[in-house]
This record gives C-alpha cells, structure tokens and sequence, in this order.
C-alpha cells in the first residue's frame, strides 16, 4: 500500500525547500550577514588600534591623515592581505619617519612583532564582522602608459588640498608612503577615486581612463 500526501504537504514541503535554496544561493535571496568576528579579535583591537581608530573604526578626533576603516565603501574594496600588511607594516611606513603627522605603528612581521601574524589575522577578522556590504571584485586596471605630468595638474586641482601637494598632506590618508604604494593596487586607486568615500571629504571624482591612468602613475611617483 502506498501512503499519500495532501496537497497543503506539498505545498509545505515545496515552501521549505525554497528557503533552502534562497538561503544557499549568495545574494538571490537572503542578504549575506556580516562575518561573526573571531574570539580575541575585538580585545587586539581594543588593545592596539582603538585608541586612533576609534572603537567602531571612524577615527580618533585629534589623529591625523585619517583613514575611516569601517566605511562600508573601504572595507568591500580591500582584500584581507591589504589589511594584514597595513597592520604589520605600519602607515605610512619606514619612510614616513621624520613626516609631521599621525603615524601608524608597524606591529608585526620583521617589524619587531608586537604581534603575531595569528594575532593580526584575528584583527583582520574582526574589521571583517562590520563590512555590510558584499566584497566587490575590482575592475582590471593599469597605468601604465600614464603621464604623470599630465596627472600632477589632475592631482593639484582634485586631490592636493587634502592629500597635500607630495602626498604627506595631514587632511586625508597620506598617499605617499611605503605601506599604501606596496599594497594598493592601481585597479584600488581608480576605483577609491571614482567612488569617493561617500559621508566623508573624499568625493567621487569621475574620470576618464586616460585621465585615470595619468593621475594614477602620478600618485606612483609621490615617494620619489
């Protein structure tokens, strides 16, 4: 003998596996929660970085060349080796020594180990628990073949009033420095220039690729 369904079972079974498939299919159904922060994560930070940070990233008043490291616009752009090697080399890095201006300590790798690389993945992660925004996949970019003397004109009339005229300035993130021109990639700077940094002094600056690739390999320059 063969038992039978009703039609409001199937009906009931048919519901629960759509929520099945809605919640294994990223982004159709569900939004993705933000990432749990791992154990320790938020006492390492509390310890070394809260004090310039800020306990929700957005900036200690009195620092200087801020970087708000909890806007969603950054922390969807950024890889988590970006991250790691912010962290472990300081900003603006060993060749900011002597530059007026807040500076980030170098806390790990050959830089004396403050902290371990476990201890900085732990912070890592708990930058990661407030991303609200899903990670973006960066759009392929160079600059090579950029001018830049082209792009000093572009940079003095976009980007010298905060960024200073040599990339020290003291009222937005120093572009010049060894940490930031190691770790960000000319596809990051395009896109960080063409988003802005909405609710902060960054604005979008659209521009064409040629324009783009003129300012990028001007920025490029700023530690020579």
């Amino acid at each position: 003998m063969h038992s039978t369904c009703s039609a409001s079972a199937i009906r009931r079974t048919l519901a629960s596996l759509t929520l099945v498939a809605c919640a294994t299919v990223s982004g159709a159904c569900l939004s993705k929660p933000a990432p749990t922060a791992p154990p320790g994560g938020v006492e390492l930070y509390t310890r070394y970085c809260a004090a310039c940070h800020g306990a929700n990233g957005k900036i200690a008043e009195a620092v200087t060349n801020p970087v708000t490291i909890s806007h969603p616009e950054f922390l969807r752009a950024v890889d988590d080796q970006f991250l790691f090697d912010s962290i472990a080399y300081g900003r603006p890095g060993a060749n900011g020594r002597g530059r007026p201006g807040s500076k980030m300590s170098a806390f790990g790798l050959d830089e004396g180990r403050v902290l371990s690389d476990d201890e900085i993945r732990l912070i890592v992660g708990y930058l990661r628990s407030w991303q609200t925004e899903p990670s973006i996949e960066l759009e392929p970019f160079s600059s090579a073949g950029g001018d830049p003397l082209a792009g000093a004109a572009i940079y003095a009339a976009q980007c010298s009033a905060c960024h200073g005229e040599d990339g020290w300035g003291t009222a937005g993130p120093r572009l010049a420095g060894a940490t930031l021109q190691a770790t960000a990639s000319d596809a990051y700077l395009r896109h960080s220039i063409l988003t802005g940094r909405p609710g902060t002094a960054m604005p979008s600056v659209p521009l064409s690729d040629a324009d783009m690739a003129d300012l990028v390999a001007f920025i490029r320059g700023l530690d020579d």
